[in-house]
């Protein structure tokens, strides 16, 4: 019955669907510029994606041994790993901003006082309690926040954003090879399917005049293929990556 009922959604979905695509072609909807833009952007996204999924698709799995040298190459992740429970104070960046906080720092400021300090210049910002794993956080900071002790303060700047983390506790939790294997190995696969986009799209680039119009509202590029299509397969941005490693 459950069944009936989702095929039966289905069919309903695709009579709509039809009955819609019906009414835009009879007012002539079909030739307005945006849609056919779009149109010709979802042309161009199939294209691209029937191209490139036979490649990424033929991209070999990593091997047991391979898997083992990535747990075994980061212990913080793995063997050593921790679970932190930081004091956040998050605050967009600005130039400059992140030397004054460390200078604050240095004079035996807390995170409060600098958060009044930021309040006082008109700086947004916001203090929070989170429990992150080491995954979770930037590799470059691991080595830092293994040594530092409780109450310490310091001072990150992650894209547009300047953190500071004050350490409230540290906690081993370690997970092993078995549990983890899994999750090394889709990471390593989708590292391999993202170099081998970033090696079509230099091919492609390289094997392309490129030209852009200026003069249009939003710059578009006119590629004229300098080589035989076969030897320029189209990029598209597909598995990005598993969360949790690095």
């Amino acid at each position: 019955k459950g069944s009936d009922q989702m095929k039966r959604q289905v069919l309903d979905t695709l009579i709509v669907q039809k009955l819609a695509d019906q009414q835009a072609i009879k007012r002539k909807l079909d030739r307005n510029p945006g849609v056919m833009r779009a149109i010709e952007s979802a042309k161009n996204t199939i294209l691209a994606r029937a191209y490139m999924d036979p490649i990424v698709s033929g991209i070999a799995k990593p091997t047991p041994a391979e898997v083992h040298k990535y747990y075994t190459g980061h212990p913080e992740l793995f063997s050593e790993r921790n679970i932190y429970t930081l004091r956040e104070l998050d605050v967009v960046a600005k130039p400059g901003l992140s030397d004054s906080i460390k200078a604050q720092i240095g004079k035996g400021a807390g995170i409060d006082q600098i958060a009044a300090t930021l309040k006082g210049k008109h700086i947004p910002s916001a203090i929070h309690v989170a429990a992150r794993p080491a995954e979770q956080l930037p590799s470059a900071l691991l080595p830092e926040l293994d040594k530092m002790g409780v109450g310490k303060l310091i001072v990150a700047q992650i894209g547009k954003a300047v953190m500071v983390l004050q350490l409230v506790a540290r906690k081993s939790q370690p997970v092993d090879e078995k549990t983890a294997s899994a999750a090394i190995q889709s990471y390593l696969l989708n590292t391999r399917k993202k170099e081998a986009i970033a090696k079509t799209i230099k091919s492609l680039k390289e094997g392309a005049k490129i030209e852009y119009m200026a003069q249009q509202s939003v710059a578009e590029p006119a590629v004229e293929d300098k080589k035989p299509a076969a030897a320029h397969p189209a990029a598209v941005d597909v598995n990005k990556g598993v969360a949790g490693l690095k």
